[in-house]
């Protein structure tokens, strides 16, 4: 489930109990029908989702399951993994379950968010792929309730 690469035991179960929260609320949000600033997928089958596009940039938090980014390199993204997609692209996507389940959490940005952000060299990446920490687990448990 979520990448090896933790410090320790403790750390790792910490983060669990937290995702295991933030998943029982987004479960529970999900049955709602409410205007809510980011949005909840959630599927119980394998889905292949091709030339989706992607007008705001967009944040991917992977709870459960793995999501496939099919692009000239294919990125797989597990459960406790998160990617950041561009605005204005179009890419395919593989929605992955495991155990007959899979949930993401999708956080929508402007392209003015970024604007205060000073210009790195110009880069044509629009993919960019990580680890979901326990103290960005909790920001985002803390943002959706």
């Amino acid at each position: 489930m979520y990448s090896k690469k933790l410090h320790t035991n403790d750390v790792y179960l910490a983060y669990r109990r937290i995702v295991k929260k933030l998943i029982k609320t987004l479960k529970s949000i999900n049955a709602q029908d409410t205007n809510l600033p980011f949005a909840v997928y959630s599927c119980k089958q394998n889905q292949l989702l091709r030339r989706l596009p992607i007008f705001k940039p967009v944040l991917v938090l992977v709870l459960e399951g793995a999501k496939e980014i099919i692009e000239e390199t294919n990125v797989r993204c597990s459960g406790g993994e998160l990617f950041f997609l561009a605005g204005n692209s179009e890419i395919t996507l593989n929605n992955i379950t495991q155990n007959g389940s899979y949930l993401s959490l999708m956080i929508e940005f402007e392209q003015y968010d970024f604007d205060m952000l000073a210009k790195a060299a110009t880069t044509n990446k629009t993919l960019f792929t990580g680890i979901q920490s326990e103290a960005l687990t909790t920001c985002i448990s803390q943002y959706v309730q």
